[in-house]
């Protein structure tokens, strides 16, 4: 009959020791894949700008659902509720 063990991880006391599990970001690796993808330069640029956009658009969804919830619906106004489903739909 086998023993169960203790636990199921061991705890390493000499953690000081290891090597870094992350390497820090190189900017020229950034500079490698732009050398590379200059071929690509038109979709590299609209890959990049749709990025942008896109983590821009995202809390700004978020905004705007706040704020119509917080202002029309709230008040009970149809007419601004209709109006900022609209706008929420035009930003999405």
């Amino acid at each position: 009959m086998s023993r169960i063990p203790d636990a199921l991880t061991r705890v390493r006391r000499d953690a000081e020791d290891d090597e870094p599990q992350q390497r820090p970001l190189e900017f020229r690796l950034f500079a490698r894949i732009f050398r590379y993808a200059e071929p690509y330069r038109a979709k590299r640029n609209w890959l990049i700008a749709t990025t942008v956009l896109r983590a821009i658009q995202l809390p700004a969804l978020g905004w705007a659902m706040g704020a119509v919830i917080n202002g029309p619906v709230a008040r009970g106004d149809v007419r601004g509720t209709v109006y900022g489903a609209l706008g929420f739909l035009a930003l999405a």
